[in-house]
């Protein structure tokens, strides 16, 4: 009940400053606390971005022609319980989210199949993983259908599906994933993109996952050296991950020599 009473207090608060800011008309009102909320969710703080999508979408709900908005407040409210591991409420939003999409759009359009995308990276976060294939998979069979296939999206598809088998422990079909991602971004990306450098962490997990740990870490210095070169934050996921994974194949190895010298 704590997490209740603080969130509506975070909303009268919020309510305070919008009127403070003299925003006047119902639209203008709830597209403020859609982009505040946006903001919050960013920093990783999902409480406030939680108290200000349910203000907007309150508002958007009373506002006729705005079904985009409300499909990017529902995305983003599934975005907030996904990390915030309610996995019930996330797909419940993720639903709403995507039959609007596929109102507006088509179920086979782009748009529709960055939604898939994005749902799926981020199931693969909360280790959800066969919803993360699903939604990969569904976005890569519409990408295909209306881009190149050395387009970016494609890559990005190929590298969260690579990382979805990495997780199931199957690094054959992994790796194939994760070098066909790749082979389309080094095409389409500066050579020094942070994303270039997560195929490479991802790279090495999957042969540390297979006990080559030379190997893996060769792949996490270039990754390492690719999010030094993009400015990366010490304190940035990608970054933390890397670190704990450059730890965790040095200790590995020391053990595995270890035990060849006995």
């Amino acid at each position: 009940m704590e997490c209740y009473y603080i969130r509506w207090a975070n909303i009268k608060k919020l309510k305070n400053s919008l009127h403070e800011l003299n925003v006047n008309d119902d639209s203008s009102k709830a597209l403020c606390y859609k982009d505040l909320s946006a903001m919050f969710i960013l920093k990783g703080d999902y409480d406030f971005g939680l108290s200000f999508l349910e203000i907007s979408i309150f508002i958007f709900k009373h506002i006729p022609n705005n079904d985009l908005y409300m499909a990017i407040s529902y995305r983003n409210l599934a975005i907030c319980y996904i990390r915030i591991y309610n996995n019930t409420a996330a797909a419940e939003y993720v639903r709403k989210s995507l039959d609007i999409y596929i109102k507006i759009y088509g179920k086979n359009h782009v748009e529709s199949a960055n939604m898939y995308l994005n749902f799926g990276a981020l199931y693969i976060e909360t280790e959800e993983y066969d919803d993360a294939f699903s939604y990969c998979e569904k976005a890569l069979e519409i990408f295909r259908c209306h881009y190149l296939a050395d387009h970016c999206l494609i890559g990005k598809c190929y590298c969260n599906l690579g990382v979805n088998y990495c997780r199931w422990k199957e690094y054959d079909l992994s790796l194939y994933h994760l070098e066909k991602s790749l082979e389309i971004i080094s095409k389409t990306m500066p050579t020094h993109h942070e994303e270039i450098g997560a195929v490479y962490l991802n790279m090495g997990e999957v042969f540390e996952g297979i006990s080559f740990y030379n190997i893996a870490l060769s792949y996490y210095e270039r990754a390492n050296e690719i999010f030094h070169n993009a400015s990366i934050s010490s304190e940035h996921d990608a970054m933390i991950e890397l670190q704990r994974q450059i730890q965790s194949a040095k200790i590995k190895l020391i053990a595995h020599l270890a035990m060849l010298n006995k």
